[in-house]
């Protein structure tokens, strides 16, 4: 009995270790999966100091809170409707607003043609 408690003690604490390590690593993966085409072709242009401008939607109405942390960032927040903003910012702060946890989608620059 003895044996088997210890072994799923090792088999616990390997998990906890294994999912906190994967989660660490968020800035780079979440910026690859919530941006859309656009923004991931801004960036790969985009040298260091460049800034983008950008949307984002975020799960809920955007609170004081939630734009108090996106602005601690660096980003300049433009405009803000529901769930919805507009920002500008470097390569770097993209890359940190994507790890917000609250943040869900991020759009780049979309072409438009006038008719």
């Amino acid at each position: 009995m003895e044996l088997r408690t210890i072994l799923l003690s090792v088999i616990m604490i390997f998990s906890i270790v294994s999912i906190s390590c994967s989660s660490s690593n968020t800035g780079k993966k979440e910026l690859i999966n919530k941006s859309d085409i656009q923004l991931k072709q801004s960036l790969e242009k985009t040298k260091a100091g460049d800034v983008i401008k950008l949307s984002a939607v975020c799960e809920s109405e955007i609170t004081n809170k939630q734009r108090e942390a996106i602005e601690k960032i660096g980003l300049s927040v433009n405009s803000v409707i529901g769930n919805i903003f507009t920002a500008e910012g470097t390569p770097e702060q993209v890359q940190k607003l994507a790890a917000l946890p609250f943040v869900l989608r991020l759009e780049g620059p979309k072409p438009y043609k006038l008719k």
